[in-house]
């Protein structure tokens, strides 16, 4: 994943929940530390300061992961530092004092607090970290081994349920209090209330130090955090950063948007469409090969006709009848016009593979244009907390497809396509271009199947994410290149 790449995800996350007043109207900087692995945030004279590592990949499970759930891992931080800024008090020096005067390990507050700020922006953005499945989750069967795995699984009741078969009477006995400390801290609401809860707790479990000690190499960001206590402290972070955003740089977009007074919910075109064009990157040699191999699912299979054009073959019979049509050729005749609706997610993470998708939507907008089919473009993306689409005819004003930017940190799929049944129960094929992995969760296809719907999503790039579209797609098409694709495009009409 390149640092570009990095930096221009992060920075439509916070953007996206800048503009939709899901952050405090304060000022904010984010930067990116080289060879950092985690992230960390400190509060400097009303400036929250977040730096987040561009080696944060490394704490990853070594799975083979796609770009698009790699920049989701990053942003996964971002978020969980944003929910700091949010909930967490401003003074961590005296915080940290305090916790000091009553011999309460920095690292357990920073722990406990993690679970409390995560629960309120899982609430707040209504979905979920997913460090379970970025991310190999050991279960240390220690109080605060246990916290931290009910922690990282964001108490997943499946997940659990499969902890508790691995524990004895004792474990089970140990768990279920470790359960109701963690409920405690989930429904406390300021940060100093954490106090008396972390008190209690050890006078529940005497061994914490220890135990601390055990875990402290897994929590890459609890344990990290623990550093950075002070404005010296993370003064020394900062150095060498790269600053990614400041509150100054999403200015005009705020002022546009209250200008307008458009709800970004029933958000027009101009919202979703890059105010200018932008040069466009794809093949054209690949796109007139992917032309000319699907104009040949609609039209029917050559055979000869009579004629009056030129032909080398000779229509014998017809010149003995005197008929006008002398002639015979090969030809093949348009099938009866198709309708397609094209939906293009718009998240963030399509940056890595925008100009394949821009070379799709060509080759179906010049199809329309010759009338071999009819299409709509339906642009989708998410803006915390609202869903943004637009249905755009086809043909496409000249402009469209050199506009068509990635620019949100999530797709919104799920509303989307509730939203527009009718349309997609008028097409024929249903075409998805999405890069895998749905924020909300995988899409019910058998909901959609019932209305008589079903799902195409094609994808150039990462094909490992094939497995996981399939959970939402009726069918999947996910290859490398254009050719790969070209090969296999009839199987998108089973």
């Amino acid at each position: 994943m390149s640092m570009q790449q990095n930096l221009k995800y992060l920075k439509w996350t916070y953007i996206d929940m800048q503009i939709n007043a899901l952050l405090p109207e304060e000022k904010y900087e984010i930067y990116m530390k080289p060879n950092f692995n985690t992230a960390a945030w400190y509060c400097d004279n009303g400036v929250h300061k977040i730096v987040i590592g561009d080696k944060i990949h490394e704490n990853m499970r070594p799975d083979e992961f796609s770009k698009k759930e790699n920049l989701r891992y990053l942003g996964a931080y971002l978020t969980h530092e944003l929910a700091h800024s949010i909930w967490t008090e401003k003074d961590i020096k005296s915080i940290a004092k305090i916790l000091k005067e009553k011999r309460i390990d920095f690292n357990l507050f920073n722990l406990f607090e993690d679970a409390r700020i995560e629960e309120k922006m899982r609430k707040h953005l209504q979905k979920n970290f997913h460090w379970a499945h970025y991310e190999e989750i050991f279960l240390i069967k220690n109080p605060v081994g246990m916290f931290f795995y009910i922690l990282q699984n964001e108490h997943n009741k499946e997940i659990l349920s499969e902890m508790q078969s691995t524990l004895d009477a004792q474990g089970l006995e140990l768990l279920t209090k470790v359960f109701k400390f963690y409920k405690k801290v989930l429904n406390t609401q300021t940060t100093l209330h954490l106090i008396p809860i972390l008190q209690a707790w050890y006078k529940e479990f005497p061994d914490t130090r220890n135990n601390i000690k055990d875990i402290i190499y897994l929590g890459h960001l609890f344990s990290e955090e623990n550093k950075y206590k002070s404005k010296e402290e993370f003064d020394v972070l900062l150095e060498g950063t790269y600053n990614i955003i400041t509150t100054q740089d999403v200015q005009l977009t705020l002022q546009e948007v209250e200008s307008s007074k458009i709800k970004l919910e029933k958000a027009k075109a101009s919202l979703l469409l890059h105010p200018s064009s932008v040069e466009l990157g794809y093949s054209f040699k690949e796109r007139d090969y992917l032309l000319s191999e699907m104009k040949k699912m609609f039209v029917d299979k050559e055979r000869t006709l009579a004629t009056h054009l030129p032909s080398k073959r000779l229509n014998l019979k017809r010149a003995v009848s005197c008929s006008d049509k002398l002639f015979k050729r090969k030809m093949a005749h348009k099938k009866e016009k198709k309708k397609a609706n094209i939906i293009l997610d718009l998240s963030g993470s399509m940056e890595c593979a925008i100009e394949d998708m821009r070379l799709i939507i060509d080759v179906i907008n010049t199809m329309v244009i010759e009338g071999y089919i009819e299409a709509n473009l339906i642009l989708t993306c998410a803006m915390y907390p609202y869903v943004t689409y637009e249905v755009l005819p086809m043909p496409l004003v000249s402009d469209t497809i050199s506009r068509l930017v990635p620019k949100s940190a999530s797709e919104g799929l799920h509303i989307t396509l509730m939203s527009n049944l009718k349309l997609l129960k008028w097409a024929d094929y249903n075409w998805i271009l999405t890069d895998g992995f749905i924020d909300e969760g995988p899409l019910d296809k058998d909901y959609y199947a019932k209305q008589n719907i079903h799902t195409h999503a094609m994808y150039i790039g990462d094909v490992s994410v094939k497995q996981e579209m399939l959970k939402s797609f009726d069918y999947v098409l996910c290859e490398k290149d254009v050719r790969g694709l070209t090969q296999k495009i009839f199987l998108l009409f089973k």
